[in-house]
């Protein structure tokens, strides 16, 4: 896999350009990292009147929703339209955006389940890994929520078509803070409470390297699986 780190942390006006000449000297044909980010680095190429110098082929995101003020500058800028995908850590759930945009379950990944929230009217997401054998998460409530989508989606891909991106009323989002008449939510048995801060979303991005389209469109959602830095490459 090659892959090229960008740093999240340390974007800014004084060095935005740096990044841009890395990627017009490497010319990954995929990038993928926050909504945010993404947008940042985009926005900056729109005010300072430059562009890439080489047509990109694909742009993903991950770690947070994407809202369509992002979208639409990511793709004034990079002239590709990003795509979406959901994700975790745990490794219980993947949901990869169409050019329909609309949210597929990645069938092959996890056994994932949609059970209803009382409390907010969406559905709580719940996944079963198949990757993890030393130690499979059963049945592991996420604490994400989503609206369900009906009819079939007509792009035809495989995996169900559970899920909208928009929000609200649709999309994935973290359910609000528990007050005195919400109950905690459900656990596994002798599971224990992540510790502070292990939610927040991945602060990078990553240019991937050139190679076919992937199935599923590396990770996004609440937070990215790669933990605090995003990572590029070619599969």
């Amino acid at each position: 896999m090659r892959q090229i780190l960008f740093s999240g942390y340390h974007m800014s006006p004084a060095n935005l350009d740096a990044y841009v000449e890395e990627l017009r000297r490497r010319r990954p044909p995929w990038l993928h990292g926050s909504p945010s980010l993404l947008a940042l680095l985009a926005a900056y190429l729109l005010d300072s009147g430059r562009d890439l110098g080489y047509p990109l082929r694909w742009v993903t995101t991950g770690a947070e929703n994407l809202l369509r003020h992002q979208a639409d500058v990511i793709e004034r800028a990079f002239g590709v339209r990003p795509r979406q995908h959901y994700g975790l850590a745990e490794g219980v759930a993947n949901l990869s955006e169409c050019e329909a945009g609309a949210l597929h379950v990645d069938e092959d990944f996890a056994a994932v389940e949609f059970l209803r929230d009382e409390h907010s009217g969406a559905y709580r997401i719940v996944g079963t890994n198949f990757t993890n054998l030393a130690m499979p998460f059963l049945r592991y409530d996420t604490g994400d929520l989503a609206t369900l989508g009906g009819a079939a989606c007509p792009c035809g891909r495989p995996g169900s078509n559970r899920c909208s991106r928009r929000r609200p009323p649709g999309g994935l989002r973290r359910p609000a803070q528990r007050g005195p008449d919400r109950p905690p939510r459900p656990r596994l048995q002798g599971s224990r409470p992540r510790p502070r801060g292990s939610n927040r979303p991945a602060r990078g991005w990553r240019a991937r390297g050139a190679g076919r389209c992937p199935s599923r469109l590396l990770p996004g959602g609440r937070r990215a699986a790669s933990g605090r830095t995003a990572k590029e490459g070619r599969r």
